[in-house]
């Protein structure tokens, strides 16, 4: 089988296991009822959130030799590279399951958007550092 055909099966995979474990480690707080065109809506979010987890765990699991290759200034730069870009994909899962979890806890919740939303833009920046780096690279070459 074609390692494309094994990524996409692993990703359906692991977002069939995600699904009902947030439910189970992250239940709704109380008094949460959406009506059913918004729990619709709420499991569409939850349908693509899973993907991007199960696409962040397969990028773990067989990204880094091809990530490693790709540069070869600072190690350091190219783990943080890796741990951005699967952080990218990983953090859309638990971000949406707390906020579900904590309902109105307005402590909770500025804990949630800091959290998440900082360490995403931390991201964001380590992976535009890293494709700056290799494009000057590969003009200079």
């Amino acid at each position: 089988m074609k390692p494309n055909k094994i990524l996409i099966i692993l990703i359906f995979l692991f977002s069939l296991i995600t699904i009902p474990l947030g439910q189970k480690i992250w239940s709704n707080a109380p008094g949460m009822q959406p009506n059913s065109t918004q729990l619709l809506f709420f499991m569409g979010i939850s349908f693509f959130e899973a993907m991007s987890f199960a696409a962040g765990i397969c990028f773990l699991l067989f990204a880094w030799p091809l990530l490693k290759k790709v540069s070869k200034k600072s190690k350091d730069l190219v783990i943080l590279t890796y741990l951005s870009i699967a952080w990218s994909l990983l953090s859309w899962w638990p971000h949406d399951r707390l906020h579900a979890h904590v309902g109105d806890n307005l402590d909770s919740l500025i804990w949630i958007e800091y959290s998440f939303h900082v360490s995403l833009i931390f991201a964001a920046v380590v992976i535009g550092y890293f494709f700056y780096t290799v494009i000057l690279e590969r003009n200079l070459k």
